[in-house]
């Protein structure tokens, strides 16, 4: 998703999440979100990401009903930039 999720409330966000969890039990699952931390605080984002506001693409993914997050790069929200963290 492209921010979109940052449009909704904070326990439409947990849903969100809580209907992948339940998907990412029984088969493996990959979500790619680009969303701004800040707005989106139902979302599993890295705590020493919570206070940014830009677009932070986040790398979740569910292999045998484990998840595991990834900050995979911080970009501008419309794409004109994008840098990996270091």
């Amino acid at each position: 998703d492209s921010w979109v999720l940052n449009y909704l409330p904070e326990a439409l966000q947990r849903d969100f999440v809580a209907e992948l969890e339940k998907a990412g039990r029984s088969t493996d699952l990959t979500w790619i979100a680009a969303e701004a931390p800040a707005l989106c605080p139902g979302l599993p984002f890295p705590d020493h990401l919570r206070s940014l506001e830009l677009t932070v693409l986040l790398v979740v993914r569910w292999r045998d009903g484990v998840r595991t997050t990834t900050h995979f790069a911080t970009a501008h929200p419309h794409g004109y930039w994008m840098h990996a963290p270091a």
